[in-house]
């Protein structure tokens, strides 16, 4: 790890931890990403029985939230850039954006029609893609910032977004099937 020059290594390795500490910040963020857009395809069965749909009918909407995704992934973009490096405002919208995320995926759970799932999932998207872009940006100033391996932050802040696309799965998985056990 290279350290950037100064008379003192206190500073240098506060500045470090508080990197480390929001690295790992980073990561969890990235782990409900992956959760939130792996949610939704692997209860889709259920979603189609709760909106009354056959699950075909349900593929327009995966399309709009990629359309969301994307935007917002944009839009990110230009909101991180507009901050100007400044941490505050990236923590800002990554945690307005997990806030929204959150009351979307509760809210796809509880919704009965198929307008309503799709606002839902669409908000979810709307957010993820924010959060994806801010929090690649926040990632890269902070190891920016202590001169450390912008490549090793970056892979393991991706390597939990993938763990959050497998876990999601394998929760629903276990959830629907602990349900199926309780009615039998």
């Amino acid at each position: 790890m290279q350290w950037k020059s100064g008379a003192s290594s206190e500073p240098q390795e506060a500045e470090w931890w508080k990197h480390a500490l929001r690295i790992t910040v980073y990561c969890w963020a990235f782990f409900a990403v992956g959760w939130s857009l792996a949610l939704p395809g692997a209860a889709l069965a259920y979603l189609a029985k709760v909106v009354r749909q056959k699950e075909a009918a349900l593929g327009v909407l995966f399309t709009a939230r990629g359309a969301a995704y994307a935007t917002s992934s944009l839009a990110g973009g230009l909101i991180g850039d507009a901050l100007n490096g400044g941490n505050y405002g990236a923590h800002l919208v990554m945690s307005v954006s997990m806030v929204m995320a959150a009351v979307g995926m509760w809210a796809a759970a509880r919704v009965s029609t198929v307008a309503g799932l799709g606002l839902a999932l669409t908000g979810t998207s709307v957010a993820m893609g924010a959060l994806d872009t801010v929090g690649n940006m926040a990632t890269l100033r902070s190891c920016e910032r202590v001169r450390s391996g912008a490549t090793s932050a970056m892979s393991v802040v991706h390597a939990c977004f993938g763990m959050g696309c497998v876990a999601a799965p394998t929760a629903v998985h276990h959830v629907l099937q602990s349900g199926r056990d309780e009615r039998a």
